[in-house]
């Protein structure tokens, strides 16, 4: 059992001692070498190679991107809900590093937390922060419905054309991502 594979077991497992001796059992079964990525195939889950690339593309409003990424997942048997909740952990990490927290507050592996360090620098907090409320609003539908792919779907179009949400965050979030492209430009 890898370090890293052990960091991750504790961190689906979110504290449950039950579940991480479950997730290890299963881990074993597979291999007798059990790695990250054999962690991932037991618990379902992506690599975070995906959430990065998601991430980016919300960043970039890139709603093909999204939308091609998503249907590739699911081709390969990803658990929508799963990534759902994969990805507000992702944004919940940007949030954390872009106020400060350290690797262990992240609950991130080093090579991860640069990753995290460098993507948070292209959000605002403001805009983190709606993505993490609309991931969540969908999460929590995604339990009621038939169709959850659906549902992460309007999602991904919502994050990308934040003109379509029209609360007072969305409103901020569209405000401070054009300080930012201006401060980008008049300090380059």
């Amino acid at each position: 059992l890898s370090d890293d594979a052990a960091f991750l077991i504790s961190k689906v497992s979110e504290g449950g001692m039950r579940d991480a001796l479950s997730l290890l059992d299963q881990c074993f079964a597979v291999s007798d070498d059990v790695s990250v990525d054999v962690v991932r195939e037991c618990a379902g889950i992506s690599g975070s190679d995906y959430l990065f690339k998601l991430a980016g593309y919300i960043n970039e409003q890139n709603t093909q991107g999204l939308l091609l990424t998503l249907d590739e997942l699911i081709a390969k048997s990803k658990d929508v809900t799963r990534l759902c909740e994969e990805l507000i952990s992702h944004f919940r990490s940007l949030m954390l590093i872009k106020s400060g927290a350290d690797a262990l507050a992240v609950r991130a592996t080093s090579d991860d937390f640069s990753q995290l360090k460098e993507q948070s620098e292209r959000f605002t907090l403001e805009q983190i922060m709606r993505c993490i409320s609309i991931l969540s609003e969908t999460f929590t539908s995604m339990g009621r419905v038939r169709n959850p792919s659906l549902l992460l779907e309007m999602c991904f179009i919502k994050l990308c054309t934040p003109k379509l949400d029209t609360n007072e965050r969305a409103l901020s979030a569209r405000i401070d991502k054009l300080e930012q492209t201006l401060n980008s430009y008049i300090y380059n």
